[in-house]
């Protein structure tokens, strides 16, 4: 059994920041989750990011690569946006 390797460099309060224009609301990310903070309804896909214990394995897990590490300490993927004027961040 391998050990997690939490970021611990990543101390944003959403460790994991999802770009809503890539993700399909598939679950992949939501059932590889060991710490189960991945909630998804029938319109977004959410990360509670004081349960997230920044593992990671939810990155790789989605097929449409929504997901990414927070290493720019922003709130949200939007924010990410406003901060980089750009529609390709976080990818």
């Amino acid at each position: 059994m391998s050990k997690i390797k939490a970021r611990l460099d990543i101390t944003a309060e959403t460790p994991i920041l999802v770009n809503p224009r890539l993700c399909d609301q598939c679950g992949a990310c939501v059932g590889i989750c060991p710490a189960d903070c991945i909630t998804l309804d029938e319109y977004t896909l959410g990360i509670v990011g004081p349960d997230c214990i920044k593992c990671g394995f939810c990155i790789p897990a989605c097929p449409v690569e929504a997901l990414s590490w927070n290493e720019t300490g922003v709130a949200s993927f939007a924010d990410l946006l406003k901060q980089n004027g750009t529609a390709s961040a976080g990818r």
